[in-house]
C-alpha cells in the first residue's frame, strides 16, 4: 500500500517493482486509485494482492459478491480502519486512470 500525504504525488518507481504490463487482450483498462487518510479495509471485495497492489474480482465474480449480504457498505471504497480512540476520518477520494492496450 502507498500512503502520500495531501498535495503529494505519487510517481511509479523502479523500486516499487510496480509494472504495467501491456498485454491480452488489447483494449481499455483501468486501474482505480484511492486516496484516505485511514487506512481501508476492503476485504468484503475479496481482493487479491499483487506485488503492492491489490487486484479485485470482476464480471461474475464480482457480481456475486455485489449480490451477497446486504449491510452499510461502501463496496469500492470499503470501510475505513479507524484507531481504538481518537477521530477517525472517513473521507476518501478516488481517481481512475485509464488507458487503452495495443497491438
Amino acid at each position: 500500500m502507498h500512503r502520500l500525504a495531501a498535495g503529494q504525488r505519487y510517481h511509479f518507481a523502479a523500486a516499487d517493482r510496480v509494472v504495467l504490463s501491456a498485454s491480452d487482450p488489447p483494449g481499455p483498462a483501468r486501474l482505480l486509485v484511492l486516496v484516505a487518510a485511514q487506512a481501508r479495509d476492503v476485504s468484503a471485495r475479496a481482493p487479491k494482492k499483487l506485488d503492492s497492489m491489490k487486484l479485485f474480482p470482476t464480471g461474475s465474480d464480482a457480481a456475486a459478491i455485489a449480490a451477497g449480504p446486504a449491510g452499510p457498505r461502501a463496496l469500492l471504497a470499503g470501510r475505513p480502519v479507524c484507531p481504538a480512540a481518537g477521530a477517525c476520518d472517513s473521507d476518501c477520494g478516488a481517481a481512475v486512470l485509464a488507458f487503452d492496450v495495443v497491438k
